[in-house]
This record gives structure tokens, C-alpha cells and sequence, in this order.
């Protein structure tokens, strides 16, 4: 994606979307990294487009949305803004450098099915709001807040890299265990093309809510 294409993990073109489910936040401006303008802050976890996305959601079960991430082992507490896909079919990314993206076609966190939530790690010496993703070890907790005041307990199962054209089981998945994905880049960084060769996924299993 350039620079501002921000993290794009890509899944193939004509997913629809459902506007019903773009409802959580209004998206901030895009904001750059201390020192630094827009566009320097940006990473890409553009191409290659290889994940794939499932269709929505037949029915988008009434719940609160996600509005902010807790991650005290790692000291994070970025807000969520609610995304799609973009033109390219690709997971569409937070307009906020330092904000996280919910994938609004699939689960809420904490209901049946995989909640995916990506957000950018930025460049090696520019990092950003997932960079420190890396350092997540299994039993660690995860908690997303919903719009209700609830909160929604995981506990990290495995934190995995995976090639940018392959993806684990499951992910995006709308049914089954609720459980909860975390994704951003890594690996090797291209200084030309701005992009990363591999992608970090973190798997969650769901405790429990609280409130």
C-alpha cells in the first residue's frame, strides 16, 4: 500500500460489506509519529494480497462494539475504530496510526467465531501502536472493551509468524469458539517498498466477560 496504505492485510476483491456493522467510532484524523509527518509513520502490510476473507456474517447478532484494547503485560490501551474492506478487498486499516482496526464483518469479540483485530507495528525505527506484539507469551491477557462498559477476557494461546501468502487455520472464521486474532507485520523490512515479508498473528482464546 505506499506509505500511507497503512496495514493492509489483503484478501481478495468483491467481499461485500454491511454497512449495519461500521457503526462503532467515528474514524480520527490520521495523526504522525512524534518528529515526523503522516507518511512516515505508515508501515505496509500491503501487498502480497493473499489472505483470504470470508462473506459477513448472515446476521450481525445486537451487542456493544469494541472500543478500546488492554494489554497490560505490554502497557497498550490503544482505541478501536470499526473497518471493513477497502477498494482492493483487503482488510481495511485504522485511519489513526496509534488507533486499532476491528474487522466489522465478522464477530464482536467474546461471540462465536474469530474476532480479528489488526494494527500497524510501523517502520524498525519508527514503531508503532502493534510493534510490541512480538513480546506476547502464551497465558498473557488481552482485554477488549465494548461500548457498554463490558469487557471481553482472552488469554493468548500462540504468537506465530506467518509468510505474507499464508494465514493459520481459522482466522476470520465466523463460528465456532469465540476466540480473538491479533495481526500486524513483521519480518524482514523492505526500505523501498515499505513493506514487511511476513505477518504476526496472535491467537486468543476467550476467558470471559467482566461487567
Amino acid at each position: 500500500m505506499m506509505l500511507l496504505a497503512g496495514l493492509a492485510l489483503s484478501w481478495p476483491a468483491g467481499v461485500p460489506t454491511d454497512p449495519t456493522r461500521d457503526t462503532a467510532l467515528s474514524t480520527p484524523a490520521i495523526a504522525a509519529t512524534p518528529g515526523g509527518s503522516a507518511e512516515q509513520a505508515a508501515d505496509d502490510l500491503g501487498p502480497p494480497r493473499k489472505m483470504p476473507v470470508p462473506a459477513p456474517i448472515a446476521t450481525p447478532a445486537p451487542s456493544a462494539l469494541p472500543v478500546q484494547v488492554l494489554i497490560a503485560s505490554l502497557n497498550l490501551h490503544p482505541r478501536v475504530e470499526s473497518v471493513g474492506v477497502d477498494r482492493s478487498g483487503a482488510m481495511a486499516v485504522p485511519r489513526n496510526y496509534f488507533d486499532v482496526g476491528w474487522y466489522n464483518l465478522g464477530p464482536i469479540p467474546g461471540d462465536p467465531g474469530d474476532a480479528v483485530i489488526d494494527g500497524h507495528a510501523g517502520y524498525p525505527d519508527q514503531p508503532l501502536v502493534f510493534a510490541k506484539l512480538v513480546k506476547f507469551r502464551s497465558g498473557d491477557k488481552i482485554v477488549v472493551v465494548l461500548a457498554d462498559g463490558s469487557r471481553r477476557d482472552f488469554i493468548v494461546d500462540s504468537v506465530r509468524s506467518w509468510p505474507a501468502r499464508a494465514h493459520p487455520t481459522g482466522l476470520f472464521d465466523p463460528s465456532g469458539p469465540a476466540r480473538l486474532s491479533l495481526i500486524t507485520c513483521t519480518g524482514q523490512f523492505n526500505d523501498k517498498r515499505f513493506s514487511y515479508t511476513d505477518r504476526l498473528v496472535v491467537e486468543a482464546h476467550f476467558l470471559g466477560i467482566e461487567g
